[in-house]
């Protein structure tokens, strides 16, 4: 049997780098070695041979720092930082002691949390049992919850006379002498009798809360403690173990006192609501007695007397403001979708009032009062961050503005040498240079001033840790990139950022540069440094209205773009150079790829899919491919290996495509490049470099469904912290994650602060990815071609290393070296004169160079099959009694389905089915929820089990409105809540515009203020034919946020038309579709219409079109389909010339301005019009019941109004209204005649161009879906219709 545990390190120290864009000097570096939490597994073979695991443990942990150490001197300390490859790298230079050095100066710490045997249910005990001691907790100092003061003239006792405690005293003073409460509140004893004795409901209430005592959670939480294993220490680290246990009081501390289930018992009792939130503002325990006591003897009162109590460090504490209850946090995972970001997005007030504005003339007495006035207004909003002189002199040198090795720099400053000490020579300059700027006492940070401090330390633990040793008082908030270093504190309005938080530049303080980002960028707030991504994201936002250029995906195809993503080229091809080593840099090759390419920017949806391929057919498109050859400038995978057709262009006799993926849409080429204009003069104007904020936006771009940080919370008690890693949370001491000395911290009766870390999740429903790895290969490809271009140019290139975007190669004697860097006679012109912009930069002698060969970081490509699972054709006829029920029962084993079929095979009455059985379930499922609140323990789990097996809850979609008024259901804007975009399909309903987050809560259901909502069991979709690719990637999405939702697709995908734009889309292979439809496909074959299996239409009628006499000289029909807008137009002009002359005309000459789009409705100005007119609507008017595009007819009409009718309703608008709303429908295109059927002749229009053969299979197959859509229209189509040319 194994044991598995979690490990938090925090392991780090000063060690000597060898520094490849500082001249390879050798320098000291502070390097966090160890920050992730690890996973350890102990197998029964592991102590084979007497080991303990202590002893395996210590040797684990040691191979773990070595692995570290030896991959950044072999490499780079990048693989330490996780983070991209510099180029040139630092590594950590070998020849040193690096185990000394990291003992005499690292934070060397690894924590475990120990579950003793015996000890498993502790969680149990922790639950609930915060007791009620004393009053408003003292130490909150920025809590400004209104706590509960008892009177003390009219104070509770106890019979041995002693005051009671707070629980007592609230109760007592509450409702002692309330009306209807005095016999359960009178006195000590009976509040205690009632608080230890279980109320009828109590057992059906706490059943809610199994979650939260259920040892099986523990399988699913981040942390896994390890049992009987004692702190210890090795030469290189110390091992502390934190032990999970009980909060112990005494007898009299328990008998005067109410733990927090006590409370909810007396609450039962006395009929009173009891909510209690947690530390971290969330709901903890919650008692609605409206909720419960219908199911239970006592009387349900009308009252709305409630209780709420706070938890803070074991202890609860009541508060007086009962609307506490509706301000708790519910979660903290995001689904992000980029498109929703602006509706989501809030107009936040502008935290500074303007600057003055500059007068035009330079030269008058007023611009010199300007210029006081700006100084003074600079000077109040510049104040209000602190910035460590730390960072100032670190940017000044990593902007090349001073020299740190140079002697006349750091001797008049520090007595510390730069090589001995990077990081300590820089903090000495910082306190030297910046006199007039000293770094805040820790006083200063619980001013509550709206102030952010961005300090020096690499964490907050220690400055958390003091303040609270030496103030008693706690951060209201904290967060960290990792569980158990905090990076992030607020003290009321003070912000404490640490290094980890600082911005990694800041502009010069001059009045122009302020006014410049003012003017231009108002959103950059003043009152903290802007980030570069904030930075990056204000230029974007401010030049392009739209973010259209990211992605949606599949997953496999996130498995390629994601787990198998492009990587830029960092290999060793010759560990032991036998000369010095130079390199040739591409300048600026991240933003030069980006500002622009000869290659078009692709964009993806979740249709878009990996097809077969075997030959290169554009270099707009993502290929797999495999290798033939191992060597430069091949990745060296084996199996399929992803690559850009903007590189693979250049290696084809290298690779065998086998599969390709286009693009859905496409940007230009210099899409960006209106961005990277922006970002240079944002440089210009402010000297913040515009290269990282184009590399920081470039970075943007990927946004991987990951962890990205934890909130943090402090605890003194064992029980909280308990509780809080049985719910979920990562446990951690505070103060050993800092240097200082335990014994000069702590006092003897403080208990030490623990933390409990949540992560904070983050999903994101689009990327940019593709375009990220688009540059990746981009710069690939020009490093190849400069490789190739210096073979030609030398006759060899004797190559080093790649990395990233430069070239290491051997050296000759011919290089000079001087001040200004490196040149060579020949080499120099070559980078001067190469179409390429690159030039020569470091040299590093042969006897400092040591890299090691690794394996490549881009993964192999593994997908899965696109492959239906089961395919079940139903050929022959089925009653609603037997055969319906039995696909019912396929698709409910199956997990959902695709139904395809035609017009006529019972799609409609399946569905109808369907939607039944939910009602019946949901009619049998009132009784079992009561059934299980009453009998078990775990009744939402239960009732959640039962209704798999017997669904209840549906949401119907269809993505137009004559679609959904035919299942009773709603459109897919409108349904799921999504804001239109840019799709002109449905109009959605302001009032019922949603946004992801909103939209998932709705659909996936949940705990909301304490009441519970369940998880919606189907969605069923109908004509799904007509779902473009947008709106599938929107349903995978929720499909991915809710797995137990099952989908039904209904339609005819194999005959029906695609949606508009997206013709050439191969929607019936689609593996989104299938990972919808849980890979199961029911084929309905049988045509109740004509009692026939297959379709006559779609087999001959649509494959031999020119059967199909034309005759242009019939008459003109009502009903009128055609292919093309403008013989629409035709048409609708035709009618218009035959009722001229009857003169019932609208216009916007008699109805006003205020008409339709004709331009982009394709509709004559004038409308002529007669009883039994066809009118379209062109909008939905919600109180009408008017849906977009509706085909209603004119009944009557006089000189004010027009009376409509369509199907059984009928509705009399003004002349204006039916102007504003209707356009003529003699004519309508084929794709808006899809889902209508016709019992009266009609036209096709355009017949003579559907039926010519076209030169590609994809338009052959899309013309056949128009004629097969247009013919099938016709309840009798041999003698209803006619063709016209």
């Amino acid at each position: 049997m194994s044991e598995t545990f979690t490990i938090l390190p925090d392991v780090g120290g000063v060690l000597e780098v060898i520094d490849g864009n500082d001249e390879w000097r050798i320098k000291s570096m502070f390097l966090p070695l160890m920050n992730i939490p690890i996973t350890i597994t102990i197998t029964k073979e592991d102590k084979e041979g007497g080991k303990t695991n202590k002893d395996i443990i210590q040797e684990r942990l040691r191979e773990e720092i070595e692995v570290r150490v030896e991959v950044g001197m072999a490499q780079d300390i990048n693989h330490l930082l996780d983070r991209d490859e510099d180029s040139p790298p630092i590594k950590i230079y070998r020849k040193q002691d690096w185990k000394a050095k990291l003992r005499s100066s690292g934070r060397n710490l690894f924590q475990i949390l120990r579950m003793r045997r015996g000890n498993t249910r502790v969680n149990i005990s922790a639950f609930g049992k915060e007791r009620v001691f004393k009053l408003a907790p003292t130490d909150l100092v920025y809590d400004e919850t209104n706590y509960f003061e008892p009177d003390k003239d009219s104070m509770l006792t106890m019979r041995s006379g002693e005051t009671a405690s707070c629980s007592f005293q609230y109760i007592y003073q509450r409702f002692g002498k309330m009306k209807g409460f005095i016999k359960k509140a009178r006195n000590f004893e009976t509040i205690k009798e009632l608080s230890l004795t279980d109320p009828p409901q109590f057992r059906n209430w706490i059943a809610q809360y199994q979650k939260e005592f259920n040892l099986e959670k523990l399988g699913y939480n981040t942390q896994y403690p390890v049992i009987e294993l004692e702190s210890f220490e090795d030469e290189l680290f110390k091992v502390e173990v934190l032990e999970l246990e009980h909060d112990n009081w005494t007898e009299d501390e328990e008998y005067n006192s109410m733990s927090v289930l006590d409370i909810i018992r007396w609450s039962m009792w006395a009929g009173v609501s009891c909510y209690v939130v947690d530390y971290d503002g969330h709901f903890y325990l919650s008692y609605n007695h409206g909720q419960l006591s219908k199911s239970h003897t006592d009387k349900k009162r009308t009252s709305q007397k409630s209780i709420v109590l706070k938890v803070v460090n074991n202890h609860a504490y009541f508060v007086d403001d009962p609307n506490l209850k509706k301000s708790a946090a519910l979660t903290l995972t995001k689904y992000n979708c980029e498109d929703f970001e602006g509706e989501t997005r809030k107009k936040v007030k502008k935290e500074l009032n303007p600057p003055p504005k500059e007068p035009e003339d330079y030269l008058s007495d007023e611009h010199d009062d300007w210029v006081k006035l700006m100084e003074d207004w600079v000077k109040d909003n510049r104040n209000k961050f602190y910035q460590s002189p730390y960072f100032k002199v670190k940017n000044l040198i990593s902007d090349k503005k001073i020299s740190i090795y140079d002697p006349s720099v750091w001797m008049p400053i520090s007595d510390i040498d730069p090589a001995d000490d990077y990081d300590g020579c820089i903090k000495q300059i910082a306190q030297t240079t910046y006199k007039n700027n000293p770094p805040p006492l820790p006083e200063e940070f619980l001013k509550d001033e709206n102030k952010t401090y961005y300090l020096e330390p690499v964490s907050l633990n220690g400055i958390i840790s003091y303040i609270f040793h030496n103030y008693n008082v706690l951060p209201v908030s904290m967060s960290g990139a990792h569980p158990h270093k905090i990076d992030r504190a607020t003290y009321g309005k003070t912000k404490l950022m640490s290094r980890k938080c600082n911005p990694n530049f800041i502009g010069e303080d001059n009045i122009e540069m302020v006014e410049y980002i003012f003017e231009n960028y108002p959103d950059l707030s003043f009152k903290r440094i802007p980030t570069i991504t904030s930075v990056s994201q204000q230029i974007f936002n401010k030049i392009y209205k739209d973010k259209k250029y990211f992605s949606m995906f599949n997953s496999n195809t996130r498995r390629a773009f994601f787990d198998a993503e492009i990587k830029a080229d960092n290999r060793v091809v010759k560990e032991h150079p036998e000369k010095d080593v130079f390199s040739i840099d591409l300048k600026r090759a991240y933003s030069n790829s980006l500002k622009g390419t000869d290659v078009e920017w692709g964009v993806y949806d979740g249709i878009s899919q990996f097809e077969y391929c075997d030959n290169f057919r554009t270099p707009n498109a993502f290929y797999l491919v495999v290798e033939k050859v191992d060597e430069y400038p091949l990745r060296g995978i084996k199996g399929l290996v992803l690559y850009h057709g903007c590189f693979l262009r250049n290696v084809l006799d290298k690779v065998d495509i086998k599969f390709i993926i286009t693009p859905v849409r496409t940007k230009p080429t210099d899409y960006f490049l209106p961005f990277y204009d922006a970002a240079e003069e944002f440089d210009e104007e402010t000297k913040i470099s515009s290269k990282y904020i184009i590399n920081n936006f470039i970075g943007s771009f990927k946004k991987q469904n990951t962890i990205s940080g934890y909130t943090i919370r402090t605890t003194e008690s064992n029980t909280t912290l308990t509780r809080a890693f049985y719910t979920g949370s990562i446990v951690s001491n505070l103060d050993n994650n800092t240097k200082f000395n335990e014994d000069y911290r702590f006092c003897e009766n403080k208990k030490r602060p623990k933390l409990m870390a949540n992560p904070m999740f983050q999903n994101y429903i689009q990327s940019a990815q593709p375009i990220r790895l688009q540059i990746i290969d981009s710069v690939n490809e020009k490093l190849y071609k400069l490789y190739l271009d210096y073979k030609v140019a030398f006759g060899r290139c004797p190559l080093v290393m790649t990395r990233t975007d430069a070239l290491y190669i051997e050296a000759d004697d011919k290089i000079v070296k001087d001040y200004d860097g490196i040149s060579h006679p020949d080499i120099t012109p070559f980078c001067e004169n190469n179409s390429i912009l690159c030039e020569m930069e470091n040299i590093c002698p042969k006897n400092d160079w040591e890299y090691k060969k690794l394996p490549t970081q881009q993964k192999q490509v593994y997908t899965k099959r696109n492959k239906w699972r089961d395919v079940i054709n139903i050929d022959n006829e089925w009653s609603l009694e037997g055969g319906a029920k039995a696909i019912y029962n396929i698709i409910q084993t199956g997990g959902g389905a695709m139904i395809n079929g035609e017009a006529g095979v019972g799609k409609s009455e399946l569905t109808n089915y369907i939607s039944n059985r939910f009602d019946e379930n949901l009619k049998r499922y009132k009784w079992v929820k009561f059934a299980t609140k009453l009998t078990g323990y775990n009744y939402l789990e239960e009732q959640e089990a039962w209704r798999d097996d017997n669904p209840c809850f549906c949401i119907k979609l269809a993505p137009t409105n004559k679609a959904t008024n035919r299942i009773g259901g709603k459109t897919l804007n409108r349904g799921l809540g999504i804001p239109v975009l840019e799709f002109d399909d449905e109009t959605s309903m302001e009032d019922e515009v949603g946004y992801f987050e909103t939209m998932c809560h709705r659909i996936v259901g949940g705990y909301n203020k304490g009441s519970y909502k369940p998880c919606v069991d189907y969605i069923l979709v109908d004509e799904d034919s007509m779902i473009n690719g947008y709106f599938w990637s929107i349903l995978l999405a929720i499909k991915h946020r809710a797995p137990r939702i099952k989908f039904v697709l209904c339609g005819d995908i194999k005959r029906q038309l695609p949606p508009v734009g997206e013709e050439w889309r191969n929607f019936m292979s689609a593996y989104l579709i299938k990972e919808l439809s849980n890979f199961q496909q029911i084929n309905l074959n049988y045509n109740f219409r004509n009692k026939l299996k297959g379709n006559i239409l779609w087999d001959d009628w649509s494959n031999n079109p020119n059967n199909f006499k034309i005759d242009n000289n019939a008459p003109l029909t009502i009903i009128n389909l055609c292919y093309l807008n403008k013989t629409r137009k035709k048409i609708i002009e035709m009618w218009n010339n035959i009722l001229k002359p009857l003169g019932n005309r609208l216009s916007c000459e008699t109805e006003g301005e205020e008409g339709i789009n004709f331009e982009a409705d394709g509709q004559t100005e004038d409308i002529y019009f007669m009883i039994g007119t066809p009118m379209i609507s062109c909008k939905t008017i919600k109180e009408l019941e008017v849906s977009k595009n509706e085909m209603w007819n004119i009944k009557s009409f006089d000189k004010d109004n027009i009376t409509l009718t369509y199907e059984d309703k009928e509705i009399e608008l003004s002349r204006e209204e039916v102007y504003k709303y209707f356009y003529s429908g003699y004519a309508i295109t084929i794709h808006k005649s899809q889902g209508d059927t016709y019992k009266d002749k009609y036209t096709i229009w355009d017949w003579e161009r559907l039926s010519t053969p076209q030169e590609s299979k994809i338009r052959n197959k899309f013309y056949r879906k128009l004629r097969y859509v247009a013919q099938s229209r016709s309840n009798k189509p041999e003698i209803n219709i006619l063709y016209k040319s």
